[in-house]
């Protein structure tokens, strides 16, 4: 098939993509929506809940970054780094 050319290590990076803010969606699957738990003003860590699993369905989510909320809809969280 010719594909051995194809055959070689690729070149990785350890670099690791840095956000100033994040817009995190209350719904990121096919059950039904979370209900954010936070609020605008509050701080957040990396991993801290910020939506809570609805009836049936659904998930937590959790935050991508540490920071502050900035906003919130029933759609999404922002969170700003600090």
């Amino acid at each position: 098939l010719g594909l051995s050319k194809y055959d070689k290590l690729a070149s990785l990076h350890d670099k690791v993509a840095s956000m100033d803010s994040v817009s995190i969606p209350m719904s990121q699957h096919i059950g039904a929506p979370t209900t954010p738990a936070v609020e605008v003003g509050d701080t957040v860590k990396c991993g801290d809940i910020v939506g809570t699993a609805g009836k049936g369905l659904s998930v937590i989510i959790h935050a991508s970054i540490s920071g502050k909320v900035v906003a919130v809809t029933k759609n999404l969280v922002t969170i700003k780094r600090a």
